[in-house]
């Protein structure tokens, strides 16, 4: 009888060791994988595609107007507040692009 609740104490114990490592082991996110965000246009210009017309602002909008406020640019990197695509690394012009005037 002694032997069995230690059989079982020990598999319970190992259970919960394996459900408990579930949770713990997560997989911080590596880096070089792709990202997509909003850049804001400095420039204005309808149809801008240079990434050095853009900057990552959290606090930006756009107002009302006819220019380029801003647009989707793919990345390697996360982006940092006020970098342009380009020091996020490899930036790819992803498109869907808004009209308005940008506001810091």
């Amino acid at each position: 009888m002694k032997n069995l609740h230690k059989l079982v104490l020990g598999l319970l114990v190992s259970a919960m060791a394996i459900g408990f490592s579930a949770f713990t082991n997560a997989r911080p996110h590596k880096k070089g994988v792709s990202q997509t965000n909003y850049y804001f246009c400095t420039s204005g210009i309808v149809g801008d595609t240079n990434p050095a017309h853009y900057v990552y602002d959290e606090n930006g909008t756009c107002t009302l107007s006819s220019k380029q406020c801003q647009a989707l640019w793919t990345t390697n990197s996360a982006p940092v507040q006020g970098d342009s695509p380009t020091a996020s690394g490899s930036p790819v012009y992803a498109g869907d692009a808004q009209s308005g005037t940008y506001k810091p």
